[in-house]
């Protein structure tokens, strides 16, 4: 079928390393001591030839034949020279063949062929079920076609809008594991909240539109994380997440009821679980507060999944949040860094050798008598810690070495 031979050629092209790039040196070099024989079919795409030639520069394209590109006389190195080339919109094909040896008539069926063959490659591409991905286009995942197929089957996404994937980490399959099996009642294990309070004038507008923008610089906010019913837990990354903003208004309320309904709303968000394989695990919620005389404060609610963003993760994506809004809120273009992406760490993560690293934990920790119970754990131990508020001041110097070393030690 048409399709399947598309995914097919696609994957081998694709695990050709580099592309091919340096195959011809390196033979001519030397460096690779039995060249393959020259094939009998020669294929040159020079790909959409439009974008070079547009016409506004000193070339262009001329629309009249230029006649043989070679001597009848040279010697042909393949049977047959196929190249094609997209001008003004349209796919051009070309073939040249010998003549003494290829009659013209053969040559015209194959021609025919090879139009019949581009329809319905092309009817292939334009079916409604045409989207779909092969194991190149998830090369980190791991998979099979199979495996593939059925992860598409899984997800709330088609599969044009996924732009990659690969495995979970242990630790984001331990969290959504313990999430999952946590008390019914009460706050859900590892949802984390953050709630600010952000004095008028707000532009609510140029706020959910930073949201947007960090959200499309980072693959994190646009992960699902799919752990049941798979070999191996996979993240995979959506091209577009705009995250839903949910919107409570309070200010028809006294002072009090309303602080008491923000507590309540607040309470109710901590203990709603998120399902990190059916949407992206984090939300957004932005609750009105009377005002004494005039606009009163907005509480902006930030919820997400512990297996999506670290303490560092987290106060990097509020840092842009923060910057592409002042920017925003004043008609300007936000000016951030570049964004690495997600799928690096990825890279790296998956070539390291868990062989060894189990290797060295294991030397490491093999003075400690027993294993180590966390605090909670040990006989009158606890988990939290009370906490106090203490305003004082210190001299700049000291900030300033508070700062340098928490930033060198990722705090």
């Amino acid at each position: 079928p048409p399709r399947t031979s598309l995914a097919r050629i696609k994957d081998a092209l694709r695990a050709v390393p580099r592309r091919g790039a340096g195959f011809g040196p390196l033979i001519r070099a030397g460096r690779i001591e039995t060249p393959p024989p020259a094939p009998a079919i020669a294929f040159n795409y020079l790909g959409q030839v439009d974008a070079a030639l547009d016409g506004g520069g000193l070339l262009a394209a001329a629309p009249e034949p230029v006649g043989p590109l070679q001597s009848p006389a040279a010697q042909r190195l393949h049977a047959l020279t196929i190249g094609a080339a997209v001008m003004a919109g349209r796919l051009r094909v070309e073939i040249t063949w010998p003549g003494d040896r290829i009659a013209a008539a053969r040559m015209e069926r194959l021609a025919d062929d090879v139009v019949a063959e581009l329809g319905a490659l092309v009817d292939a591409c334009m079916a409604a079920d045409a989207a779909g991905l092969t194991p190149s286009d998830l090369p980190l995942a791991g998979l099979d076609q199979p495996g593939v197929d059925a992860l598409l089957a899984r997800l709330p996404i088609p599969a044009e809008a996924v732009e990659t994937a690969w495995p979970a980490t242990a630790l984001q399959h331990g969290l959504l594991l313990q999430g999952a099996r946590g008390p019914a009642e009460g706050a859900a294990l590892y949802v984390e909240q953050f709630a600010f309070r952000l004095r008028p004038p707000v532009d609510t507008g140029a706020l959910v539109r930073a949201w947007d923008l960090v959200a499309a610089r980072h693959q994190a906010l646009r992960s699902l994380i799919l752990h049941e019913g798979l070999e191996r837990p996979l993240v995979v990354v959506a091209r577009h997440h705009k995250p839903e903003v949910a919107t409570c208004d309070h200010r028809a309320l006294a002072r009090a009821a309303a602080e008491a309904a923000l507590d309540a709303a607040l309470a109710r968000d901590r203990a709603t679980r998120f399902d990190a394989a059916r949407a992206c695990p984090w939300r957004l919620a932005l609750h009105r507060l009377p005002g004494d005389a005039g606009p009163g404060e907005i509480v902006l609610v930030w919820s997400f999944h512990h297996a999506l963003l670290d303490g560092w993760s987290t106060f990097r994506v509020l840092e842009e949040v923060l910057a592409a809004y002042a920017a925003l809120s004043r008609g300007a273009t936000p000016d951030l860094a570049p964004a690495a992406p997600l799928a690096r760490f990825a890279t790296w993560l998956a070539a390291r050798d868990p062989l060894a690293e189990e290797t060295y934990w294991r030397a490491a920790l093999d003075d400690l008598p027993e294993p180590q119970p966390l605090p909670a754990a040990r006989p009158g131990g606890t988990a939290t810690a009370e906490r106090r508020h203490v305003t004082g001041r210190l001299p700049a110097p000291a900030v300033a070495r508070i700062v340098e070393a928490a930033r060198l030690l990722m705090v």
